[in-house]
């Protein structure tokens, strides 16, 4: 992940005009060899948000959870558009656009936010992720993340944390 994250820096330090997919590109062709040489990959979701406008230029390989709720509508996932990062010497990335409107929500996760397991072994599962992310969707995101992270804890009921939970929730006020 660190290595992930260190190129990803690098690059858009390095180039800062470029888009989502080309972001992807090259950060997944600098780390093809490393990743394929011991069986490697990394999920990304790389998004250029404009809050005048709304729109959302994005790229999603192979990430999960993205959740994207509108204000008056139902909850539902964005699924990956290629392979991770990694995998194939170029990738297969397609950028898409958004628009989100004034309290709309993305929310953008680590898979620890469903893989969490309670006593008996269940996993907490995407459906009931989106399930809480449409039933908190009201909430400012501070309180969401705080009553999701909550609801999960309550759910794992203290066992050890597999897993790293880490949200980016987008939520226009405008």
């Amino acid at each position: 992940m660190a290595m992930t994250l260190s190129v990803t820096r690098l690059r858009m330090q390095r180039i800062p005009a470029l888009t989502p997919g080309q972001i992807i590109e090259q950060v997944s062709s600098e780390l093809y060899k490393d990743f394929s040489r011991v069986t490697m990959f990394a999920t990304i979701f790389v998004g250029q948000f404009d809050p005048a406008t709304g729109k959302l230029i994005y790229a999603n390989a192979g990430h999960s959870p993205v959740i994207y709720c509108p204000s008056d509508g139902r909850a539902l996932t964005i699924g990956a558009d290629s392979e991770p990062m990694g995998i194939l010497p170029h990738t297969t990335t397609v950028e898409r656009t958004l628009y989100l409107s004034r309290y709309d929500l993305l929310i953008v996760g680590s898979d620890g936010l469903y893989e969490v397991h309670n006593e008996k072994e269940e996993q907490f599962g995407l459906n009931r992720l989106v399930t809480a992310v449409a039933a908190l969707r009201h909430e400012t995101p501070k309180e969401l993340s705080n009553k999701l992270f909550a609801m999960l804890e309550d759910f794992n009921a203290g066992r050890y944390q597999e897993d790293d939970r880490t949200v980016l929730i987008l939520k226009p006020t405008k």
